[in-house]
């Protein structure tokens, strides 16, 4: 299996995750320019500028040929229009450590050594997560809901992240969830405040004690182990795949 390079080594015991579970929150609109998830006036400047040198620009990952076909031209413009002011979301499950214990060395706020659960938002603008809910049941989106009155607390700033611990201590406070995360398995679900429209969601198979699974880079979509956990921080490359259990010969 594949190993990314790094200063040292672990050696993981065999384990395979499985992502069965949707993923929503990266799917932005196609017309999204400017990389901030919503077709705003940004967009149509970007559009306008590329309409007007030509409309080369297949190789540009802001390219507004939607299509594909010919340059840049008044299909794409119709395309935009259609689009206009609509937005995806800017939240991400963006890593989770579901088997913590005290040579982790990352604890919360009270020293116990609970799971946890990160959320990334890849906006320029803060986001107040209260209301919205965290489930480690996507059959059950409202199994628990953020609270409110909690902004200071409950808000991520702009490109941060937002550390839940999952350890069914919610007098604790409002980043307490009150579910415990399973080691063996499951699934992690972010839902919107009307308990129905899914923000973002993942489904993962055994994990291994103090090694975190994350995306890289941050909400980019790609999930692999990471020997070093970063909860409220970018992550690292760490694996792309999990190593199997050494075996010697003599």
């Amino acid at each position: 299996m594949t190993v990314r390079p790094l200063s040292f080594c672990f050696i993981l015991s065999a384990a395979i995750i499985v992502l069965t579970g949707p993923s929503f929150a990266w799917w932005c609109p196609q017309a999204d320019l400017d990389g901030n998830c919503q077709v705003t006036i940004e967009d149509l400047q970007i559009f306008t500028d590329q309409w007007l040198t030509g409309g080369e620009c297949e190789n540009d990952e802001s390219c507004a040929n939607f299509n594909g076909i010919s340059t840049v031209n008044f299909e794409d413009f119709l395309y935009l229009a259609n689009s206009w002011l609509s937005s995806g979301s800017t939240l991400f499950i963006n890593e989770f450590m579901a088997s913590n214990n005290s040579e982790s060395g990352i604890m919360d706020p009270q020293g116990e050594y609970d799971d946890w659960i990160e959320i990334y938002n890849f906006s320029d603008t803060p986001a107040d997560l209260a209301g919205m809910y965290l489930t480690d049941d996507l059959a059950n989106p409202t199994k628990w809901r953020i609270p409110s009155g909690y902004p200071s607390q409950t808000t991520i700033p702009a490109n941060g992240f937002l550390v839940f611990w999952a350890d069914e201590d919610t007098a604790d406070g409002p980043v307490h969830a009150d579910f415990k995360l399973s080691g063996n398995g499951e699934e992690i679900g972010l839902f919107a405040t009307d308990g129905v429209t899914p923000i973002d969601a993942v489904a993962f198979g055994e994990q291994t004690t103090n090694i975190s699974y994350g995306q890289y880079p941050d909400g980019g979509g790609n999930w692999r182990f990471l020997p070093i956990p970063t909860p409220a921080a970018d992550n690292n490359e760490g694996y792309i795949d999990e190593i199997e259990k050494v075996e010697f010969s003599s």
